[in-house]
């Protein structure tokens, strides 16, 4: 069977170069519950935070030290255990991806 043979109401409109009406955002399952739309609304304020810490975490080292290189170093600290614990979780993940 060839591809042109299919007779679909899908196929048909996109042969004839009808676009599928897009399906509004508020419709999809996820975003009807309302545990979700808080959980997303509480990462969205996580995030908000996260940014701001490092932005005060910088213009205090810049106001205390004056120096460009130890907000980079101030910065580059306040990252470090995200580099170890990221590292040691990739290697976790794979262990346990071999088990599977």
């Amino acid at each position: 069977m060839s591809a042109g043979s299919r007779t679909g109401p899908l196929d048909s409109r996109v042969r004839r170069g009808v676009a599928c009406p897009p399906v509004p955002l508020l419709q999809t399952s996820l975003l009807r519950q309302r545990e979700f739309r808080a959980l997303g609304l509480s990462c969205g304020f996580d995030w908000l935070a996260a940014v701001g810490e490092q932005v005060a975490l910088g213009w205090l080292t810049l106001e205390l030290t004056d120096s460009p290189l130890m907000v980079g170093v101030a910065l580059g600290l306040r990252m470090a255990p995200l580099l170890v614990v990221g590292i040691a979780g990739e290697g976790n993940g794979k262990r346990a991806e071999k088990r599977a």
